[in-house]
């Protein structure tokens, strides 16, 4: 047993000294520009999907990471005005690298980009999507996450209080959609009209919400559609910052207050949430609803 003990803690070992030369050793600098004139592009945002970290340029136009894998990895640059432009670098051999982005003043039609590795149009795609962002989940009254967004066409919800509601899509619903939350599958709340979305209102930063059959992505069980939860991108290298969210309804008396933080130093990303929602028994001008009031803490 002892020797079975040394032998773990020693490939344990073996493994975070590993991961933290893979890691510490690759980082990648450069210069943002404008291309016909050469001059420097402050606070174009530079992102770099896979690992969902960004940053933005300084007043000079240089941007920074550290602590990157040495793998090849695609990199956004983005500034407001300019044609996007997108590359593949290889951090193991790359570590500086310099973008000189095109004035661009096109429109096009919006493309949705969902929680796989394809981007689909909605004049083109066989199944609607719907995004909704956090200003909009923010700013309709709700008492959870799925009742913020049964005002959608073709969404509703089956609920059994205040608290407890799932999803339902073009009249499917249970086990006939799926909830995803950053990739993951979301199936307590698939079964018993009891189980509501084990997922905090006030941590998704957008909803994607496909409806029609999506099988052929998502599994079987995407016979009515997927709904998509994803949280916020981390902070930017070298921050820390955070957000307050106080709501309050006057009906049931709901009080709901959210506090986070978050930070990223070289590359060690970190994000802390509390939430903790509170109201009493729903009240009509002719009477009260009893035992509809709930307490949630997340």
């Amino acid at each position: 047993m002892m020797k079975n003990r040394f032998f773990l803690i020693l490939n344990l070992t073996t493994l975070l000294l590993c991961s933290s030369m893979m890691y510490g050793q690759n980082s990648l600098t450069g210069h943002v520009k404008d291309k016909e004139t050469g001059e420097s592009l402050p606070g174009a945002a530079v992102f770099i999907p896979d690992l969902k970290a960004g940053t933005s340029t300084d007043n000079d136009g240089i941007y920074k990471f550290h602590n990157l894998p040495g793998s090849s990895m695609v990199v956004q640059v983005s500034f407001l005005g300019y044609k996007a432009e997108i590359v593949t670098l290889d951090m193991s051999k790359v570590h500086s690298h310099d973008f000189q982005l095109t004035p661009s003043a096109i429109e096009a039609k919006e493309v949705v980009i969902t929680g796989n590795a394809l981007s689909s149009d909605n004049d083109r795609s066989s199944f609607s999507i719907t995004p909704i962002n956090k200003d909009q989940l923010l700013t309709v009254p709700s008492t959870n996450l799925i009742n913020s967004i049964s005002s959608i066409p073709g969404v509703s919800e089956i609920t059994t209080g205040g608290e407890i509601s799932k999803p339902v899509i073009r009249g499917l619903g249970y086990n006939r959609i799926v909830t995803l939350n950053e990739g993951v599958r979301q199936e307590g709340n698939q079964w018993g009209d009891e189980h509501g979305i084990e997922i905090d209102q006030f941590s998704v930063d957008r909803i994607e919400v496909l409806k029609g059959p999506a099988s052929l992505f998502y599994g079987s069980d995407a016979m009515g559609g997927v709904i998509n939860i994803l949280e916020q991108t981390p902070a930017k290298t070298g921050s820390i910052c955070g957000e307050w969210v106080s709501q309050f309804s006057t009906n049931d008396r709901l009080f709901s207050n959210s506090a986070m933080v978050e930070g990223n130093q070289d590359g060690w990303i970190w994000r802390a949430r509390g939430t903790y929602k509170t109201a009493s028994s729903y009240h009509t001008p002719a009477e009260w609803v009893y035992n509809s009031g709930f307490n949630e803490k997340n």
